[in-house]
């Protein structure tokens, strides 16, 4: 009998982890803040989700990203057979393009795990991307993926 195991993901969160965008060299902007840099070359400006008139969105919805995401998702053989299984927090910037990039594990479970939700991630399609005041702008986003056996 084949055993599939099931992946699925969880509510989408809203908060931003600023530490683990620091260490990337990123400026997280919101409303009220502005940005100066002494440096020859100013870091890029990210925006949080709570920042923007208009969130991103996967095309489709969070239905669609969920049904990307399941179709997508291989259960790494070590994980399965090691019984590992667990919740990987991602956090990642969609581009003004809706490009996706800068995936970064926030919360890891295990290595192999944390490599195939980063895998999944950075395969997924160009978003819509986040607005403010019509122009497109990069943001910030958190991404829970829930691996059960």
């Amino acid at each position: 009998m084949f055993f599939k195991p099931a992946v699925f993901i969880l509510t989408l969160f809203t908060t931003v982890a600023a530490s683990a965008q620091s260490q990337r060299g990123v400026v997280l902007k919101s409303r009220t803040q502005t940005t100066s840099s002494h440096y020859a070359r100013p870091m890029a400006e990210v925006y949080q989700l709570d920042a923007v008139d208009v969130p991103p969105e996967f095309p489709g919805g969070n239905n669609a990203m969920v049904c990307y995401i399941n179709n997508e998702m291989r259960y790494p053989r070590q994980a399965l057979d090691n019984g590992t299984c667990g919740r990987v927090l991602c956090g990642f910037i969609v581009n003004s393009d809706g490009k996706v990039s800068d995936v970064t594990v926030i919360r890891r479970v295990s290595p192999e795990l944390d490599r195939e939700a980063v895998r999944v991630i950075e395969s997924m399609p160009r978003w819509n991307a986040a607005q403010v005041e019509g122009q497109n702008v990069p943001v910030f986003y958190m991404l829970p993926v829930n691996f059960r056996l």
